[in-house]
């Protein structure tokens, strides 16, 4: 239920082509290894997560007397494949290499790319320790993974060979059992350009709580008629109740007000990702849409108790991207960057403990004071200021020495 779970894609980046008496079965599509598992998961829940490289498989097409055809994979450890490190035949050889298929690949991927997110995190933890450690680091791991998965070119060729008058009006969550999330592309989540700006969200909330995250609009896009794509992904660890059918005591999601946007939704079947621990929505569109200064798209992440009672706060993680295509001169990042970093981060302690998924207000903003003494708070409470962060210098873009762009964002 909280795992995060890996398919296999049929793609490498050998140039081998099939071995003789096998076939490709996809061609030069990067569709779902015919060899990793299909979903969907426990109560339909969107599974596999994500899909990650995992070798083109070869198959040898095997026709029986009855007129029926097999299809029996390569097994040979010989090009196509990923190439990895393998014993070699030859003692004392340390460079010893084969070529692999499989979610065991596609784990291997998914993994390396977890250790550049860790890395990320763990620069973050630097400036702002509090935040980056109030949930568990895998769950910042799980969210980022996801948040760099999009559906592609494989979801196309999928509906040209399956849609049908049965199951268009649902096609999405047909989508989903194959390709999950979509593809992991990390690369668009640990380097940035100017026409991309990520923001990323942590707190803990109870049982019939709410808690609204503000992210803002920049201005250069009002009014543009550009593509633009907004990516939400929201991930937590519920607690179990193995005594239950629905096994998750908390049921998390969010509810996006996108409409300042104009943009639709694009990616799995919206009911289906509410059915286990990772919502990840995806909105695009080219209508201009009209915003002014100020604007910002508002997402309340929201809790419910699922199965049986739930009595302890709920860790979870919310990355948010905004971007538009390559190329447009459109300053996105600079934009979002400079609307965030006047803020300040106000965290109000009570009798009831620390509120870390606190409120966002402008340093000038003298509001907050007179509703915490119109609630009797003022004189129990004690505010704590923190600058917001801002990580534009952090860290070089590994291919082309651009920054990242990577918001720290309550």
């Amino acid at each position: 239920m909280n795992c995060l779970s890996v398919g296999a894609a049929h793609t490498d980046a050998s140039d081998a082509e099939a071995p003789v008496g096998h076939l490709d079965p996809y061609g030069a599509c990067s569709l779902p290894s015919p060899i990793s598992a299909v979903g969907l998961g426990y109560k339909r829940g969107i599974k596999p997560d994500l899909l990650a490289p995992g070798g083109r498989c070869p198959v040898e097409l095997i026709k029986g007397e009855d007129g029926q055809a097999a299809l029996t994979p390569y097994r040979q450890s010989l090009a196509p494949g990923v190439q990895v490190a393998s014993p070699s035949p030859q003692q004392g050889n340390l460079r010893g290499v084969s070529f692999a298929r499989g979610t065991s690949v596609a784990c291997a991927f998914a993994s390396h790319w977890a250790t550049k997110f860790y890395d990320v995190l763990s620069d973050l933890r630097q400036q702002d320790s509090d935040t980056i450690d109030l949930i568990p680091r895998a769950l910042w791991l799980k969210a980022l993974l996801v948040h760099s998965s999009v559906w592609s070119e494989p979801y196309d060729a999928l509906a040209a060979a399956l849609r049908d008058e049965g199951n268009s009006r649902n096609f999405r969550e047909v989508g989903a059992r194959f390709l999950g999330y979509g593809h992991l592309e990390a690369g668009r989540g640990v380097e940035c350009d100017s026409n991309r700006a990520t923001a990323l969200g942590a707190g803990r909330i109870a049982a019939e709580e709410k808690r609204r995250h503000r992210f803002p609009l920049p201005p250069s896009l009002g009014g543009e008629r550009e593509w633009k794509r907004l990516s939400i992904t929201l991930a937590w660890f519920t607690p179990i109740n193995s005594a239950h059918q629905a096994w998750r005591r908390a049921h998390l999601w969010f509810d996006a007000a996108v409409e300042p946007l104009k943009v639709e939704r694009n990616g799995a079947e919206h009911r289906a990702m509410r059915r286990g621990t990772v919502q990840h929505e995806v909105y695009d569109g080219e209508k201009a849409a009209v915003f002014v200064e100020g604007d910002a798209i508002l997402i309340d992440v929201n809790c419910r108790p699922d199965a049986g009672a739930l009595e302890e706060q709920v860790p979870y993680a919310l990355a948010v991207t905004l971007e538009v295509r390559e190329g447009v001169k459109i300053p996105i990042y600079e934009e979002v960057r400079t609307r965030i970093r006047p803020k300040v981060k106000v965290e109000a302690t009570s009798e009831a403990g620390p509120d870390r998924s606190a409120h966002l207000i402008k340093s000038s903003n003298l509001k907050f004071k007179t509703q915490m003494q119109s609630q009797g708070l003022s004189s129990r409470c004690r505010l704590r200021v923190i600058p917001f962060l801002s990580l534009s210098r952090l860290r070089p873009r590994l291919s082309q020495g651009n920054p990242l762009a990577w918001l720290l964002w309550y």
